[in-house]
C-alpha cells in the first residue's frame, strides 16, 4: 500500500531480543523493495540506556539504515496507562 501510494514507512521492531540483527532487519526491510521508502523506525520493548545504545549503534554501522531515524528515547510513546497497566 505504501508503495502504491508513495508514502514513507514506519517500521515498529519488537527489540527486547535483538541488537545487532535489528540492523539486519532494517536492511532487509530497505532492500527487498527500493521503491518503498523506510523513513522510520519505533523500537519497541527497549530494555534500557545501554541496549538503546546497542540499537543505535548497529544502525549507523549499517550503510543501508545509517539514513533510517531513530528518535532519542526522549520522544518515546507512553502507554497510556503510565506503567500502572497489568498486561495480560
Amino acid at each position: 500500500m505504501a508503495k502504491w501510494l508513495g508514502a514513507p514507512v514506519l517500521l515498529v521492531l519488537d527489540c527486547w531480543a535483538l541488537s545487532r540483527s535489528a540492523a539486519a532487519m532494517v536492511h532487509g526491510y530497505k532492500t527487498f523493495d527500493p521503491d518503498v521508502d523506510v523513513a522510520g523506525v519505533v523500537m519497541n520493548r527497549v530494555a534500557g540506556a545501554a541496549h538503546a545504545e546497542w540499537l543505535r549503534q548497529a544502525m549507523a554501522s549499517a550503510p543501508s539504515t545509517a539514513d533510517v531515524a531513530v528518535p532519542a528515547p526522549a520522544l518515546r510513546a507512553v502507554t497510556v496507562c503510565g506503567g500502572g497497566c497489568n498486561p495480560r
